[in-house]
């Protein structure tokens, strides 16, 4: 198996199986003040969401870093990052690099 990737992340993909999937970039044309987009969030998608950010690959595609928040309230949340190794054509969790709750 390749270890090649595309460059893209497939979100549609995700649709599929009932995520719903809002892109920062969309959040910015929205051009709502600061303060007024914890509220957007939280009025239109519910009470908390998961923040993923596209993953960074080495050069041969085995290696990952990846980073995953979970954020409950405009001060109230947890970020976590890790390194992943495909390793038989899975991905694992090789180290746990940061963790931070506010």
């Amino acid at each position: 198996m390749s270890n090649q990737f595309s460059g893209q992340f497939l979100t549609d993909t995700l649709r599929n199986y009932g995520f719903e999937i809002l892109k920062m970039n969309d959040i910015g044309k929205l051009k709502l003040a600061p303060d007024s987009i914890w509220g957007y969030i939280h009025e239109n998608f519910g009470p908390d969401y998961y923040s993923v950010r596209k993953p960074i690959f080495n050069n041969t595609y085995d290696k990952a870093y990846l980073v995953i928040g979970y954020i409950c309230g405009p001060y109230c949340g947890h970020i976590i990052s890790y390194i992943l190794e495909k390793v038989n054509n899975r991905w694992i969790i090789k180290e746990t690099l940061g963790f931070s709750v506010s």
